[in-house]
């Protein structure tokens, strides 16, 4: 399995939901945690393939004790970055 984690924030009431408001074009976007790296150099490389293939990513480093960092991405690409990351992981792993 994978170690992926997607969140969607509706309600900025429950902090357990991750989102992050941006305008990007001109509109607002709801960003979706897609992936939660163990580095910043993990992170980065992840999100740099993702623009590669024309995605929207953003990093953002957690609050937690240990250093982690989400990868976010649009909520309207999720569906298409979902598949372009499985390929990325994998690819990774060989």
């Amino acid at each position: 399995m994978l170690p992926h984690m997607i969140c969607t924030c509706y309600d900025l009431d429950y902090p357990f939901y991750l989102c992050l408001n941006l305008l990007v074009n001109g509109a607002r976007k709801m960003w979706t945690v897609i992936f939660i790296a163990q580095s910043a150099k993990h992170a980065n490389q992840i999100t740099e393939k993702l623009a590669d293939e024309g995605f929207l990513a953003r990093v953002r480093q957690t609050n937690l004790s240990k250093q982690q960092y989400e990868i976010l991405v649009p909520e309207t690409e999720l569906d298409e970055v979902q598949e372009v990351l499985k390929d990325i992981l994998h690819s990774a792993m060989d």
